[in-house]
């Protein structure tokens, strides 16, 4: 890449007359097209964003994951035979039951983008939003139109991401609130480390109680202080409230950065396909077919919010579930 040599695109010498539809350009849905096109098969990969990559491009700040070179590698990928179309919206632009009717397969890969909420009184004020759009705004170039202070709810990666871009985009203060210790943060350790390092005050042991402000305007969060009990169902001592300890942070703004869920809207409600109480999909974890014949998926609409390389991996094993899934028809219809 940094000498402008194009790697080479190794594919082979004659495709299968059938194609796969895979909504979402995100990890998953890329290495499924990868993999679906080294196996034989070309895809058309339907995406709602104005560009490729799903987190990678828009959850991901740039100071981490420069555009140019995830471009170079998508680029690439496209090149072995998926074909992209961008702002493109399944329920909206093309229907989910066109994609079933005109392709052969089936990829389901869009990701976790709903930031889930505090569940707290006031969090409707004008100030509060969640960490997903606060970095997908970011991402996009779209101006902030938040200043002053502001307090980041969570301790995982997405927290860290949202606090360390509030600081670059020259907010006065940036607050990292988590009701645990640092030692049950899921962020990376190094991620916390460059937090502390660039000037972000950690608050720990805190939970949000109740987001104040004058009128329809956020001036500051309510806190109680808190305490570790005994472990949870994840493992980590669960956070006991200390009666009596509440205290306000004052700030005019506040990312909630607790979790993200998938938005699957799209999907008829008549699909029949099994829908976990996550939101997610439920499939067969050799093949990651669904339920339905001919409708795989993979990456966080299926697990839940994880890490980037597992997307890739279940995109590539899903890949290979629809090759046989299609050479299986094939053989019946012979």
């Amino acid at each position: 890449m940094h000498n402008d040599i194009d790697p080479p695109v190794e594919v082979p010498d004659q495709f299968h007359s059938e194609k796969v539809a895979i909504i979402g350009a995100g990890p998953a849905g890329l290495s499924c097209a990868y993999f679906l096109a080294k196996a034989g098969y070309n895809s058309v990969v339907f995406e709602a964003m104005p560009e490729p990559a799903g987190m990678f491009r828009y959850g991901i700040p740039e100071y981490r994951l420069p555009t140019e070179t995830l471009m170079h590698e998508i680029n690439w990928i496209l090149a072995h035979g998926a074909e992209l179309r961008c702002n493109t919206r399944i329920g909206k632009d093309i229907s989910f039951e066109e994609l079933q009717r005109d392709y052969a397969a089936v990829f389901i890969g869009v990701g976790a983008w709903t930031g889930m909420t505090l569940r707290i009184p006031g969090e409707d004020m004008e100030g509060v939003i969640d960490g997903v759009r606060f970095l997908r705004d970011a991402n996009m170039g779209k101006k902030i139109e938040m200043e002053g202070r502001v307090i980041i709810i969570g301790g995982g990666n997405v927290a860290m991401d949202a606090a360390r871009v509030s600081w670059r985009e020259g907010f006065d203060e940036v607050h990292v609130v988590y009701r645990r210790t640092r030692k049950e943060m899921p962020a990376s350790p190094w991620e916390i480390d460059a937090a502390e390092h660039e000037g972000i005050k950690f608050q720990f042991l805190v939970a949000p109680v109740e987001v104040i402000g004058d009128k329809d305007r956020m001036t500051g969060l309510k806190c109680l202080k808190m305490e570790l009990g005994e472990p949870d169902a994840s493992g980590r001592r669960r956070p006991v409230p200390i009666e009596g300890s509440e205290f306000v942070i004052e700030a005019e703004n506040l990312i909630a950065a607790i979790g993200q869920r998938p938005d699957i809207k799209f999907v008829p409600e008549d699909s029949k396909l099994e829908i976990t109480r996550w939101n997610t999909f439920a499939v067969d974890q050799q093949t990651f077919e669904t339920n339905v014949p001919g409708i795989f998926s993979a990456g966080d609409v299926e697990t839940g919010p994880d890490i980037a390389i597992r997307a890739c991996a279940n995109g590539r094993k899903a890949a290979l579930g629809i090759a046989r899934y299609i050479e299986a028809k094939r053989r019946e219809a012979a």
